[in-house]
């Protein structure tokens, strides 16, 4: 894999994603003997998520304004949000609550005007959907580099499933199966996503699929005791 791809898969997107499986090691993952380290201090180091994130993440903060306001029931164009793209976050969402259009918007959906309150709990919205969006634009990249690499498209669908997106997360984690059947992190959070659709026989298969890879990873042993235990289909 180019090195390009190496360091935006296993440092920067990584970094951003919720330690929701911490039963791998903690702060570290091992997967197929290599280690993927979650260190988001670092990377917030090299990304200024007021404005462009390096190279190619400058619509991550576009997006989660966007997606932001959406949340509340107000629909900006990227226009708007470009306008006063290069401020701080909080003064960024000033401005957006300050628009004529917004304001009026707001209104229509709330039936009051944008308070301080609602500007305090859109500012604390964004870091999340930020890095979010970050972690996003980051794997792409990734399967634009190396598309062969199955790396890339499972963090897609990881990154798909922790936001709820099952059918994307689907698609592209049945890419990076195609890529390597065998390889156990693609297989653990299929299984997962296999389980929160309710396709117990299937996310049982796949979990099955790690553990003969490695005995020991508590969270597929607990999932797969959690489907084996509860009723229905198997």
């Amino acid at each position: 894999m180019p090195v390009t791809g190496f360091f935006l898969t296993n440092y920067l997107a990584i970094g951003q994603l919720k330690p929701a499986y911490g039963e791998f090691g903690g702060p570290w993952y091992e997967y197929e003997g290599s280690y993927w380290r979650q260190d988001s201090t670092a990377v917030k180091r090299g990304i200024d998520w007021a404005g462009t994130m390096v190279d190619f993440g400058c619509r991550a903060p576009v997006n989660a304004l966007i997606e932001a306001f959406g949340r509340h029931g107000v629909t900006l164009t990227e226009e708007e949000v470009r306008r006063d793209m290069g401020k701080a976050k909080a003064d960024h969402v000033h401005a957006l609550l300050n628009y004529a259009r917004v304001v009026d918007a707001w209104r229509a959906v709330n039936e009051r005007s944008p308070t301080a309150q609602d500007r305090d709990a859109l500012i604390a919205e964004l870091g999340p959907l930020m890095r979010a969006q970050a972690a996003q634009a980051a794997f792409e990249k990734v399967t634009e580099v190396d598309p062969q690499n199955p790396d890339g498209w499972l963090n897609i669908g990881r990154a798909a499933l922790q936001e709820g997106d099952l059918p994307r997360a689907r698609s592209v984690l049945d890419k990076a199966l195609a890529l390597n059947p065998k390889l156990a992190r693609t297989n653990f959070f299929y299984g997962s996503l296999m389980k929160s659709t309710g396709d117990y026989d299937q996310a049982a298969t796949h979990f099955q699929i790690v553990i003969a890879q490695y005995p020991h990873v508590r969270v597929a042993l607990n999932n797969l005791g959690r489907i084996l235990f509860s009723p229905g289909p198997l």
